[in-house]
């Protein structure tokens, strides 16, 4: 069973991603960074899902942080948006995928 931190604040959306991998993998659930840090020393995760536009905090600051602490460890950036520079500066970023 794989460990996949979630990052998103909309509970809509962290229901549907429960929905659909909380069956087959241990999901763990932040709104907000707070205490990211601590948790990302403490705990190894397989994947990270990071929603890029967060209210509290901007989101490429925090794939930034991620990839500092855990470099190994792929982050897929989520957004609505479809905007080609934002996913290529994601990937630029570290970012393994965009969705």
């Amino acid at each position: 069973m794989s460990k996949i931190l979630i990052i998103e604040e909309n509970q809509e959306w962290r229901n549907d991603l429960k929905a659909a991998l909380g069956p087959f993998h241990s999901l763990r659930y932040l709104p907000d960074d707070k205490d990211i840090g601590a948790l990302l020393r403490r705990e190894d995760y397989e994947v990270v899902l990071l929603n890029i536009y967060l209210n509290i905090k901007d989101g490429f600051s925090m794939l930034k942080q991620i990839k500092l602490i855990n470099p190994q460890t792929p982050v897929l950036v989520l957004s609505k948006t479809e905007k080609a520079d934002l996913i290529v500066k994601a990937i630029k970023k570290g970012a393994f995928d965009f969705i």
